[in-house]
């Protein structure tokens, strides 16, 4: 339908030009030529009709109007996307820009206010509805968004191969662009794969932040671990210092009494040779002395008997 009218707007321009050109012979030169003024008005000419089909084509059009009849079935709606991607919740897919997101939020936000409509839920639903064009309004989910989006275009466009659409004015202009005819459904496709792929960012950047605070943690573990050591060793460092007078008046007891002790061996030693030596003349005398005794016992015997 948009290749026909683009080509029933350039036929219209064409024979817009023919009948100038039959209206104002003289225009054109004796040779049949045109000259350099001619061609850059025909020019210009061209350029606005090109201007005027590609914005006609940019257009965004409006959503359709929602009726009061619609508020049930719209909380229903937002209440089971609510873990969706904003443009799920207020249910955009297609001609996405500013201006209809906040044309669509008030048409919703109007439908299932709570002061307005009496549904059970309809208070939890406009709080989500609420919650999600705010977020669409916010400079870092857009750039989110767009960081993701056309990786998961081309992710769609691959999965589902889709074929280029073919577009008369980028052929006629040797203009080299990749154009899909999106749908709602492949751009609900297209919403839902940003959200896959935005879920896998996050997760990527959990799992970095839970590796580097294991990392700091770590490391911060091993420095603790080391200023114990230090502070251990210089304890043990200020012990053995302020035990330095101990130890030394407690050799110099040491060492003083094994001299005393020295002493009292040698002495003792001494003594015990003297006691051997006079020992051993007592056992002489002794033995003499037991000798004559028995030598008179046995004459006293003797006598006795006679």
């Amino acid at each position: 339908m948009e290749n026909q009218t683009k080509e029933s707007n350039l036929n219209t321009e064409s024979d817009k030009h023919d009948e100038e050109r039959k209206e104002n012979p003289a225009s054109n030169n004796e040779g049949g030529n045109i000259d350099d003024s001619q061609l850059d008005e025909l020019f210009e000419d061209f350029l606005k009709d090109v201007e005027s089909i590609t914005s006609n084509q940019n257009t965004p059009k409006e959503t359709n109007k929602l009726k009061k009849e619609d508020a049930e079935k719209e909380i229903n709606r937002i209440l089971s996307n609510k873990n969706s991607s904003p443009f799920e919740i207020l249910g955009i897919h297609q001609n996405i820009n500013l201006d209809i997101i906040k044309n669509r939020y008030r048409q919703l936000s109007i439908l299932i206010h709570p002061d307005k409509c009496k549904l059970e839920k309809a208070n939890e639903a406009f709080h989500i509805l609420n919650t999600a064009y705010e977020d669409l309004k916010r400079d870092d989910v857009k750039e989110q968004y767009k960081s993701v989006y056309e990786v998961a275009k081309k992710n769609i466009v691959k999965r589902l191969n889709l074929k280029k659409k073919k577009n008369d004015i980028n052929e006629y202009l040797n203009i080299e662009e990749e154009e899909y005819e999106i749908t709602k459904e492949i751009q609900q496709l297209i919403n839902e794969e940003c959200e896959v792929l935005l879920k896998q960012q996050k997760e990527k950047f959990e799992y970095a932040q839970k590796c580097k605070l294991a990392n700091l943690k770590y490391v911060q573990e091993k420095e603790e671990e080391k200023l114990r050591e230090e502070l251990k060793k210089e304890e043990e460092k200020k012990l053995w210092a302020e035990r330095r007078d101990e130890r030394v008046n407690s050799w110099k007891s040491y060492k003083n009494e094994n001299i005393k002790n020295e002493k009292e061996f040698h002495l003792y030693k001494n003594i015990s040779k003297k006691k051997e030596e006079r020992t051993e003349e007592e056992q002489e005398q002794i033995k003499k002395m037991s000798i004559k005794s028995n030598v008179d016992n046995h004459a006293y015997k003797k006598r006795r008997k006679q």
